[in-house]
């Protein structure tokens, strides 16, 4: 094996531990959530806020809507 296949196998399987040690760290603490931590809902970009949707429950979309609207 030359150096380069030593690195990629070295850093692949420590992506992979952390990885597994990160899901195994949730589940014991009692993260349900795919992502652990608050999520993203939007970025600023060219000076505007674009909101991410998808990161909304659905009890949540009537309150971000109204909050846009006292906004505009």
């Amino acid at each position: 094996m030359n150096m380069k296949s030593i690195a990629y196998w070295v850093a692949t399987t420590l992506i992979a531990l952390e990885t597994f040690v990160g899901g195994i760290t949730d589940l014991v603490h009692g993260g349900t959530e795919p992502i652990a931590g608050p999520p993203v809902v939007g970025i600023v970009r060219d000076g505007k806020l674009l909101l991410d949707c998808l990161t909304l429950s659905d009890d949540e979309i009537d309150e971000v809507a109204a909050a846009v609207k006292r906004c505009r």
